[in-house]
């Protein structure tokens, strides 16, 4: 689980894990089996997010530039979006949660590079749970 600030929470699952929850936890269900997440504290499930996808609405999740109704990018100093679902998605980047390689699609040539590519390519997110602390 990850802390993305001002009461919410990411939580990495499989694309096709199904999801159950009650007040005390979520339950994660896939072909392989399932998993548990107990948070200490009373929640609700927001929605989920995919590489192609927000299935809610993340507005109120992200800050605005004070004089003009732009989103702020949280992985760059003093840069704005038009969208808020653009600036959402920079903020989990900023959390180090990916969707596709920040080094790219194809693996490098040379060691440095490719020891980082690789890595981040361990590391992509299917689909995240957004939960809020409530």
């Amino acid at each position: 689980m990850t802390d993305l600030g001002n009461g919410l929470f990411a939580v990495s699952v499989p694309d096709k894990a199904e999801i159950q929850f009650s007040k005390e936890r979520i339950a994660f269900i896939t072909d392989e089996g399932f998993e548990t997440l107990n948070p200490k504290f009373d929640f609700e499930i927001l929605g989920t997010v995919t590489k192609d996808n927000i299935d809610f609405d993340v507005e109120p999740y992200v800050e605005t530039h004070k004089n003009a109704k732009r989103y702020l990018d949280y992985t760059a100093e003093r840069k704005y979006f038009d969208y808020p679902e653009i600036s959402f998605r920079s903020l989990l980047s900023s959390k180090g949660l990916f969707f596709e390689n920040p080094y790219g699609d194809k693996e490098p040539n040379y060691l440095y590079r490719r020891n980082k590519w690789q890595q981040a390519q361990n590391n992509l997110i299917e689909k995240l749970v957004i939960i809020k602390k409530v």
